[in-house]
């Protein structure tokens, strides 16, 4: 999954507020054996579910970003996070 563009309070899942002019790989968790499942965008906030085959079970996750004003990341607080 790759983003670019302004990047205002995170919006692009990079973990930093630099503005990017070129596509530039989102890393879910350090973790490359992710596989996105679904991808949801709000104004000023977005969500993946991603996806992990083990041995034994399969793991999903969800990542937010972005804007968090009212809790919109879901996380228990209203703070920027950025990734």
């Amino acid at each position: 999954c790759y983003s670019f563009g302004l990047n205002s309070d995170g919006r692009l899942g990079l973990g930093d507020l630099v503005k990017r002019n070129s596509p530039q790989k989102i890393n879910f968790g350090g973790n490359n054996n992710n596989k996105i499942e679904e991808i949801f965008v709000g104004t000023s906030h977005s969500f993946a579910m991603t996806f992990q085959e083990k041995e034994n079970n399969n793991i999903s996750k969800i990542y937010c970003w972005g804007n968090n004003f009212s809790g919109k990341l879901g996380i228990g607080n209203n703070e920027k996070n950025q990734y």
